[in-house]
């Protein structure tokens, strides 16, 4: 059965928790002077609440806590004008309408099972989601691979900077006292489904394969990376739809990164201070290109540091004795 939930009441319950406490948190580390234009607002409940007798006590205490927080992004203190200009009492009032706007939300959900949640969704030591590594088979995997992937030789689309890298990956290795022998990760294939797995992504241009004495070293110790799938929160029929994933921390940790530019380009995260009016609209534009970071090959010159935690069954072997390990032929996510 759905629950509704009046997100006004939520949100007022978490302001007035938070309202006498505010003082406590960020009384003291306020350094700016009051420019005595628009900034100090009041963010009384006594004098909000002369300015606006119509709204209820939920919503004004709402208006009072983002008022402080506006206050405290500007760099004013906490003390209280006891009075508002026409011009402050001209802005809160499109506050204020904001406040009742946002208020009157409702949201229709469900009783949150955590323990689905948790399966597929984990905190970072940031305190953002992120999606939990999980077990996949190739019927999970197969249709988020198109038939495009590994399609484009990585050489034919790099310019010089890049293609220096791309060419002579070897020389970017740290220096020998520098790299570190991390732990193989695991791969989360099952056993009985890894041949299947193996096969497809041979076939695809995914996976090519390495034998065991090829492969790069660390004080003795292989350079061997690991697999997992990521749920896409689809479904085809009763098969969840996951991404390959792979984890390369073994092989970043004897590599120099090549940023090139991308470290200088814009982020959203330079956006979040952003307020929409009601006669005004944001319109976002981005394309999701299905397999993006997997349709670029890599020269066989790299497999020996891309090799996964596994041993291919011995059937998809070469024609050299020993065990032979897939390894990505493609560029994975990162790089």
């Amino acid at each position: 059965m759905g629950v509704s939930i009046r997100m006004f009441w939520v949100l007022g319950d978490l302001m007035s928790w938070l309202a006498p406490r505010v003082d406590v948190y960020l009384g003291g580390f306020c350094k700016t002077l009051s420019t005595g234009r628009l900034y100090r607002l009041p963010s009384s409940p006594c004098v909000l609440a002369q300015l606006f007798p119509f709204l209820s006590d939920r919503v004004r205490c709402v208006l009072s806590c983002l008022v402080v927080s506006l206050n405290s992004m500007k760099g004013e203190g906490l003390d209280c004008p006891r009075t508002a200009s026409d011009f402050q009492t001209k802005v809160l009032q499109g506050v204020a309408d904001d406040c009742l706007r946002v208020g009157a939300w409702t949201l229709e959900t469900k009783a949150p099972s955590w323990t689905e949640f948790f399966r597929v969704k984990g905190v970072d030591y940031r305190g953002e989601e992120v999606q939990t590594a999980q077990v996949m088979t190739w019927e999970n995997v197969s249709p988020t691979l198109p038939p495009e992937v590994g399609s484009v030789p990585l050489l034919e689309v790099v310019e010089p900077g890049s293609r220096h890298y791309v060419e002579n990956f070897k020389e970017y290795l740290l220096d020998e006292q520098d790299q570190e022998a991390v732990k193989p990760p695991r791969v989360l294939v099952p056993p009985e489904s890894w041949g299947e797995f193996c096969t497809q992504l041979l076939r695809l241009g995914v996976f090519s394969r390495v034998h065991e004495d090829d492969l790069y070293r660390v004080w003795g110790q292989p350079v061997l990376n690991g697999l997992f799938g990521v749920s896409k929160h689809e479904f085809v029929g009763s098969v969840e739809i996951m991404r390959v994933i792979m984890n390369m921390t073994p092989v970043n940790a004897v590599f120099r990164s090549f940023e090139g530019n991308i470290s200088t380009l814009p982020s959203w995260v330079g956006m979040s201070p952003l307020q929409i009016q009601l006669h005004e609209e944001l319109v976002l534009s981005s394309e999701d290109v299905k397999a993006f970071f997997y349709i670029f090959r890599v020269p066989p010159s790299w497999h020996r540091f891309l090799a996964f935690n596994r041993p291919l069954p011995e059937h998809l072997g070469g024609d050299r004795a020993g065990r032979w390990y897939p390894c990505s032929a493609v560029l994975s996510m990162g790089f």
